[in-house]
């Protein structure tokens, strides 16, 4: 890091406790014990972008004994970590943040769509097998400093605002990165570079190859990002794009206010995004994805209102228990 970049991370383990908590604990856990720690993923990315936020996940990377250490610093804050089945990952979930702790590992797709097969590795074929060079960083906690690792330029893409797959099979290998591409591009203002669009173009059908619980969860992120109204636009620009999401997905979220959305749970935003679709197709969308019968009953709810006010039935609002806003933009909708 040069010393701006230090000083402002500085700043940053001071005013978040938790994250100085983290990274003081992987220090001191160094001294005794033979192991690499790296920060990884989102937190690394914004951090080189300026763009850091208050509340964070983080992710951290193990050259080591990932067992012992994630034992170890879920014993120090009195919790039990959650071990993946598919992976070699820990999650530990506490009031004030997540911790994901993972090996660094290399990747093999053996058919496109398909979850890879993995291998324990070092940080440097763990960033290559990352999606994009934005994210393809770490940095490495040592005893008393930092050490920054970036294989793949990623910060000078940062700086330029370009948003890069690693390699050409990266979309046909991961279809979802389709819809993390497009996330990125919104929530960074960045541009794709020419490879990945062309690269995007070619994998779109290969989304066809992962499962609906796969998909719609990344559609489902999609819904939670702050400038969804971006999303749209780029989504409507880009024509190719419009067959990996539900019919006219998003077409109407122009008419809803934009501060009442940013307040929906997230029922109300997936009838809204789906409003356009027939109830069967939104009960199989909220099926793939495990929501639980109170959340399928509200969406029931919503549904009956919609059909009510399409087909001018008279709605007695003291009986149904929703507010006055989500009809009049429900109104504005139809």
């Amino acid at each position: 890091m040069n010393k701006k970049q230090e000083n402002l991370f500085k700043d940053i383990l001071t005013k978040n406790n938790s994250i100085n908590f983290i990274i003081d604990y992987c220090k001191k856990y160094k001294i005794s014990n033979q192991i690499k720690i790296y920060l990884v993923g989102g937190f690394v990315r914004d951090f080189f972008n300026n763009n850091f936020e208050d509340n964070y996940d983080l992710d951290i990377a193990i050259d080591g004994d990932i067992d012992k250490f994630a034992i170890s610093i879920a014993n120090e804050l009195k919790i039990t970590p959650k071990k993946s089945h598919g992976f070699l990952n820990y999650k530990i979930q506490t009031e004030n943040f997540s911790l994901d702790i993972a090996h660094c590992r290399t990747e093999k797709y053996l058919n496109p769509g398909e979850l890879p097969k993995w291998n324990k590795s070092n940080i440097i074929e763990d960033l290559y097998r990352r999606d994009f060079t934005i994210n393809a960083l770490a940095i490495e906690i040592l005893e008393n400093n930092f050490n920054v690792i970036d294989p793949l330029k990623g910060i000078e893409d940062i700086n330029n605002k370009i948003i890069k797959s690693i390699n050409s099979n990266s979309f046909s290998d991961d279809p979802t990165r389709i819809y993390r591409c497009i996330k990125y591009k919104t929530r960074l203002d960045f541009d794709l570079d020419l490879s990945t669009k062309m690269n995007i173009n070619n994998s779109i059908n290969e989304v066809e190859n992962i499962s609906k619980f796969r998909k719609n969860n990344e559609i489902l992120k999609i819904l939670q990002e702050n400038k969804v109204q971006k999303i749209i636009e780029y989504i409507m620009n880009n024509k190719n794009l419009e067959n990996i999401f539900p019919i006219r997905f998003m077409e109407r979220i122009s008419f809803i206010d934009q501060k009442y959305w940013n307040t929906l749970n997230l029922v109300y935003k997936i009838f809204f995004a789906m409003i356009d679709n027939n109830e069967k197709s939104v009960k199989e969308f909220l099926n793939s994805l495990n929501f639980s019968k109170i959340e399928k009953n509200e969406m029931d709810k919503l549904i009956s209102i919609k059909l009510k006010l399409s087909l001018n039935v008279d709605i007695d609002l003291d009986k149904i228990d929703v507010e006055d806003k989500f009809i009049s933009n429900l109104y504005h909708c139809l």
